[in-house]
């Protein structure tokens, strides 16, 4: 098994056999197979703007996919109109970014043709006068397989809006139409948008007509092999059987592209997904982004869905003049006025263990004093994992607070009332044989009972950079989720052992829940659910629960070990940013994933009944 399902309650065998495998790095996309591996990267190109011959969809087409396989967890390396020197680049940055048991994929949209058996993929500029030419200025896309084979990848899947017909056949010496048949390797899956051999058409819409039927049936709850054929049942009935896209290849277990688990009688029924699933997924990928074509891909895919007046609202707002800046004196006086008197002023002025609140409805924040720790887990440390070293010196320049407590489900609830945000439905919750995706459930209901004083959860990454961007609007402070240095130098509190109350952990110390042992310690008989914030007690630096009831977000991207690692305590901005990093353990999980080392990290669209956050503030 090439990925260690850690921190899982032994009373619950097989319980993380399904996607969130927060504490090993591993998130499997279903409960069934291979589907999902520590990483999803694909390579999307659109070539339009060719010379003689120019396509009006393949831009567009690129764009939609990208934002669509970001909301499903991949790294995109997106590439419009590509030029040929830009072609040996694209091959080493996606080969170089495939892991061992990476999911891989590669879309194309564009011009597609072969050459003596051998597809190729012109680029824009390409200047073709015979066939000699073709693989001097061109992708070819058994260079892409290998670069995949070579990488070792778990998955291979290729999408290919590439057979329309060829531009430059009147200089060739044989004209033939369309792609080649590819004889793939076992675990590679590639979908033609018509048979090989057969010519595709452009499509009259902003997307392709196969292009459009795949981003239509990507949230389908259905393998990939299902799935395709939803698409090609689509592109034939829309083009009265002209067209009919073509599969080579075969993958050895499940994949699915939709985060939702999917039961034995879906799969096998192709029971529809909630029908506003992709609605949902495609807006949580795009919402915060300041890219209008971002925005406009949302809005060509859901004209009338749930969001597109606050989507035409971006739109309206990132083309609008931007104000001259304002003088922020003229400002701080008014935010001041509307805050109550608890604020303490400046995080520099407070000694270290100060709390204090920044208005009614802030969470109370605890001072941390500046300092230097030592990060990551030491080799003799009992369940330690590769991703907690090595370890290094981490210096935290200045005093930062930290949330006493994990924002609670009460004060979740003011930020919703107030700001109208939607936190969504669907959750992974445990139905007493395996995890699903839940539409039913939500932060308001987690599937288990909760009160304002328990942690928020069903939370996802997004969700938590909502609140704490509404909190800094509202407070005029610099809220915001800590960084994964921050995060473990709170919980570690001057401690070097596994817990910030030694190396053993207790029922009495901490709500995980589980019948496993660690190191020696008591087994816990803890109730399987969240428990009011503040129930144990606190760290030495004040901050309670850093050790279970839910798993807390960090701003970080996901990186598989400390090589080359912030030192200043900075958040960790590059890397797999497709993941973000869980820090804390929760109330279902193993002891060892409560260690203040331990790393937890899935996509930020994942939301999860032992997932919530905390705060952070600086001055």
């Amino acid at each position: 098994m090439p990925y260690r399902i850690r921190g899982i309650s032994s009373a619950l065998t097989g319980l993380f056999v399904l996607l969130i495998a927060l504490t090993s790095g591993a998130l499997f996309a279903q409960s069934n197979g291979a589907s999902g591996n520590v990483q999803r990267v694909a390579l999307v190109i659109g070539n339009s703007a060719y010379q003689g011959a120019p396509l009006a969809n393949p831009v567009n087409d690129a764009r939609a996919m990208a934002v669509r396989l970001r909301s499903f967890g991949f790294d995109v390396m997106l590439r419009e109109n590509l030029k040929a020197r830009e072609i040996g680049g694209t091959y080493r940055e996606f080969r170089s970014k495939i892991k061992p048991g990476a999911v891989a994929l590669v879309f194309y949209a564009g011009h597609g043709i072969q050459v003596k058996g051998q597809n190729y993929f012109p680029a824009v500029d390409s200047d073709i006068a015979s066939e000699e030419d073709v693989p001097l200025q061109s992708l070819n896309l058994g260079t892409l397989l290998d670069n995949m084979e070579e990488a070792r990848a778990g998955v291979s899947l290729v999408f290919l809006d590439a057979c329309r017909d060829n531009p430059f056949a009147r200089r060739f010496r044989s004209a033939s139409r369309g792609l080649a048949k590819v004889e793939a390797a076992s675990g590679t899956l590639i979908h033609y948008a018509t048979k090989p051999g057969s010519v595709a058409a452009d499509g009259e819409g902003k997307n392709g007509t196969y292009t459009e039927a795949l981003l239509a049936q990507m949230s389908s709850p259905l393998p990939v092999e299902l799935m395709l054929k939803q698409v090609t049942n689509a592109v034939v009935t829309k083009t009265k059987g002209r067209q009919e896209p073509w599969v080579e290849g075969s993958l050895r277990g499940d994949f699915y592209f939709n985060f939702q688990t999917v039961t034995a009688t879906q799969s096998q029924t192709g029971a529809a997904a909630d029908p506003s699933a992709n609605d949902r997924a495609l807006w949580e990928a795009v919402r915060d982004s300041k890219d209008m074509n971002e925005i406009r891909a949302y809005l060509d895919q859901f004209p009338k869905g749930l969001f597109a007046g606050v989507a035409n609202a971006r739109l309206k707002a990132l083309s609008a003049p931007v104000a001259p800046p304002v003088q922020v004196a003229s400002v701080v006086p008014n935010i001041a006025a509307t805050r109550p008197q608890a604020a303490q002023g400046s995080i520099a002025s407070m000694t270290r263990g100060t709390v204090f609140r920044d208005c009614a409805d802030c969470p109370e924040m605890v001072v941390i004093p500046a300092g230097s720790f030592t990060m990551g887990s030491p080799q003799s440390e009992a369940s330690r994992d590769n991703d907690e070293g090595p370890q290094h010196s981490v210096r935290i320049p200045r005093s930062i607070a930290m949330g006493k407590f994990e924002v609670t489900r009460g004060q979740f609830a003011r930020f919703v009332q107030e700001s109208g945000y939607s936190a969504g439905s669907g959750c992974y919750v445990w139905d007493g044989k395996q995890w699903n995706n839940d539409a039913s459930k939500d932060w308001r209901n987690t599937g288990f009972a909760q009160n304002d004083e328990d942690p928020v959860a069903c939370v996802n990454w997004n969700d938590a950079k909502a609140y704490v961007e509404w909190l800094a609007r509202k407070s005029g402070q610099r809220y915001r989720l800590p960084s994964e240095a921050e995060w473990e130098y709170g919980a570690r509190a001057g401690t070097t052992t596994a817990f910030s109350f030694g190396d053993r952990i207790t029922p009495q110390l901490a709500n995980y829940g589980t019948t496993a042992s660690y190191a020696g310690s008591p087994v816990a008989t803890t109730p399987r659910k969240t428990v009011p914030v503040g129930s144990y007690a606190p760290n030495a630096f004040g901050l309670y629960d850093v050790h279970g009831n839910v798993f807390e977000w960090t701003e970080d991207c996901y990186n598989a070990n400390y090589n080359g690692a912030p030192s200043d305590g900075a958040a960790w901005t590059s890397g797999d940013c497709g993941r973000r990093v869980l820090r804390g353990g929760a109330w279902g999980i193993d002891p060892q994933a409560l260690r203040s080392a331990d790393r937890g990290n899935t996509f930020p669209a994942v939301r999860y009944n032992g997932g919530g956050f905390r705060l952070a503030r600086t001055d």
